[in-house]
């Protein structure tokens, strides 16, 4: 599939539409014989959780996520998320809009690898399960000074020679 889709970048149009599309394009390796990094993979894992659960992506992550926490009506993902427009086509990857307090509270219960104060909100399982466990040594991301960078979970964590990560 490939790293990049222009129907990502939509607002007009629906996660399901801009995923069809994606459907159609042709691959540009094999299945499990390379990796390119981009946001393509997300926006079909969301549209596969929409599905499953019959909700959009938003009420997906305000439901499983976002009331846990007790996070704002405004915690969700937007397809240009610096204005806060689009929820029909949300960018998965790179268009959460939360306050720096709401993405705490999320980096917080990845830290704590699932708990919520003695509730398990996010099973250990999954936890210890990539994307969460595995790391990926990829070249440094667009713009970063780093030599080496790993993802977790869709994050880039750019890091210097000098700077273990455990």
């Amino acid at each position: 599939m490939p790293n990049e889709s222009p129907c990502i970048n939509e607002f007009a149009v629906t996660l399901a539409d801009c995923v069809a599309q994606i459907a159609t394009r042709a691959l540009v390796a094999l299945p499990g014989t390379r990796f390119d990094y981009g946001n393509t993979h997300l926006h079909v894992a969301a549209r596969m959780a929409e599905v499953v659960t019959g909700s959009s992506w938003n009420l997906i992550v305000a439901q499983q996520l976002g009331n846990p926490l007790g996070l704002s009506t405004e915690f969700r993902t937007y397809s240009l998320p610096r204005t806060a427009i689009g929820t029909i086509n949300p960018r998965v990857a790179g268009g959460l809009h939360a306050t720096m307090n709401e993405y705490a509270k999320v980096l917080e219960l990845v830290f704590r690898r699932g708990d919520l104060g003695g509730a398990q909100l996010i099973s250990t399982a999954l936890m210890d399960a990539p994307p969460f466990r595995r790391r990926a040594h990829l070249a440094s991301p667009p713009g970063s000074t780093a030599t080496r960078a790993t993802t977790r979970s869709s994050v880039w964590m750019s890091r210097t020679p000098a700077t273990p990560i455990s």
